[in-house]
Formats: C-alpha cells, structure tokens, sequence
C-alpha cells in the first residue's frame, strides 16, 4: 500500500468526525500490550480522558490472554482482528498509540505518520528515527501519555512536510541502508587483499 498517498488524501480530504485511537499490531505480550493495558487503567487515563477507548486491531498466540487481562482490569480496550494498515476503515482514526519498545524500528508507527495520523510513542532509543516528526509525541510515563493522546485527539494531524515525506519515502530508506552498510574508507572486506 502506498501509506504516504493516503496521508496526502487525508491532508486534501481529512475525516468529517475522527473515530479517536488505535493500536495495531500482533497479538503479542512483546509488543506492548500489558504496557497499553497498564497505561489505559491508570489514574490519570481515568481521571482526564473518561470514557476514551482505544481500538485494537491484531490477531496472534497471546490475543485471548490480553484480552482477558484486559477485561479482567477494567482496561479501556476493544478488540478486532487483524485487519491491513491502509484498510479504508482506517482512515477516519486519528491517533495511533504505541507503548512498544521492543522494535529496532516499527512500522506500523512509520505507516501511522506517513498516513498523516499523530503516534503517541514511548520515548525508547527504538523510536529515535521519529523524533523529527511534528506528528511523533512521546511519553514516559502514564501522566505523559495521557497528557500526550489528549492533545492528539484535540487537536487535528499536520500535514506532513515535503522533508517529513520524503523521509518516510523508500528512496530514503534505500540511502539510509546504503549509507549503513558503507565501508569506512581504507578498510578491507574479509577475504580481501590489502
């Protein structure tokens, strides 16, 4: 899917109403779950975003433990299946949330900005690369997340920047992978003569 035309659609025809936020991803402990059920029944969820309810969308091994764990602590989340990032019922969301640090770089928050929604991340060196991004907000803690997805839901994405796209663009990550595997100069791959 090309998520960056559907970011530049979403920036000449945004949604009449946004259906709030969103988590996507496997249904996995790894990927942040039990951080997203603990964020969402904390006090300060409770106290200042009353009756917000965060989407889940994924399938996977551990989908029925999570989902009980949830259920079990009051946890402000719906479940649906696995479902395709650029679905066009996706559109309408506003806000992807992901409380994950177990990425070397996630891309389902990629999609998420390229799409032109807000992602409130985890400040975690894995989500470094997105630090640039006027539509990344990072949290911490519990009082910071909520802080962070309620003024995300307040407040309508910007639209990307032609620095901002181009960076989420595949000719980016192809310089950015060319750049990483150069070789210093004056050094030799194994097997080479000096």
């Amino acid at each position: 899917p090309d998520f960056l035309a559907i970011g530049a659609r979403r920036g000449t025809s945004p949604p009449e109403e946004s259906r709030g936020a969103y988590f996507l991803g496997k249904a996995l402990w790894a990927k942040g779950y039990g951080e997203l059920i603990d964020l969402v029944t904390s006090k300060a969820f409770a106290s200042a975003l009353p009756g917000e309810r965060i989407a889940c969308y994924g399938s996977g091994p551990d989908l029925d433990a999570i989902s009980a764990k949830a259920e079990a602590t009051g946890a402000s989340l719906d479940f649906y299946g696995a479902i395709d990032h650029a679905h066009d019922s996706m559109f309408d969301f506003q806000v992807f949330v992901n409380p994950s640090t177990s990425e070397v770089l996630c891309t389902a928050t990629a999609e998420a900005l390229a799409m032109g929604k807000v992602a409130v991340i985890a400040e975690h060196p894995s989500n470094q690369f997105f630090k640039s991004f006027r539509n990344a907000r990072f949290f911490s803690t519990a009082e910071e997340f909520v802080q962070e997805l309620k003024a995300a839901l307040e407040a309508e994405p910007e639209p990307l920047d032609p620095v901002e796209r181009y960076t989420l663009s595949w000719e980016a990550a192809t310089e950015r992978i060319i750049d990483a595997s150069a070789m210093a100069d004056g050094s030799t791959r194994q097997g080479d003569k000096a």
